[in-house]
């Protein structure tokens, strides 16, 4: 047989070699649940900057309302100081005018907002199945480091065993 100094060490190596592994394994599943996390904290940020861009959008519309409503007043102005009757005509036409032009720049705003959002969306979408991914990757992770770290611990076992049934 062999000295019992030194198979203990023999297991102890073992033993210590069997606990690196389970620690490493806990580690990486700690790391995926942590990355699934920073994601999913992503996600909320990116789905709040959605909600920030639509008030963004509104308040830009009801400042081109403003807008729009001070040059109506003010060509108004003009045209009665000019003697030029209201709601006819030129003045008409130019009202409309100014009406389309405030429409198609409602239309950009919404259209430029609704773009944004759609990516702030698909960006939440995206950091949501990267922090899956990452959560199922520690656990795969944890899962492979466990199987070779067995698969290690037996071969140094049967190594262990070997030398020490050759007395």
């Amino acid at each position: 047989m062999c000295e019992p100094v030194t198979l203990t060490l023999a297991l102890a190596g073992m033993g210590v070699s069997a606990a690196g592994k389970a620690m490493q394994a806990k580690a990486q599943r700690e790391a995926g649940k942590y990355q699934q996390k920073v994601a999913e904290n992503n996600a909320i940020v990116a789905g709040m900057q959605a909600t920030q861009r639509i008030a963004q959008a509104r308040e830009q519309k009801r400042k081109l309302g403003l807008q729009t409503a001070a040059v109506r007043g003010k060509g108004r102005l003009a045209f009665a100081s000019g003697n030029v009757r209201l709601g006819v005509g030129s003045a008409l036409d130019w009202e409309m005018d100014v009406d389309a032009a405030k429409a198609l720049d409602y239309d950009s705003i919404d259209y430029n907002a609704a773009l944004d959002v759609w990516g702030l969306q698909n960006q939440a979408q995206n950091f949501r199945a990267e922090g899956e991914l990452a959560r199922h990757r520690g656990s795969m992770g944890a899962r492979a480091t466990l199987v070779s770290g067995t698969g290690n611990l037996l071969t140094q076992g049967a190594l262990t065993a070997k030398k020490f049934n050759k007395v």
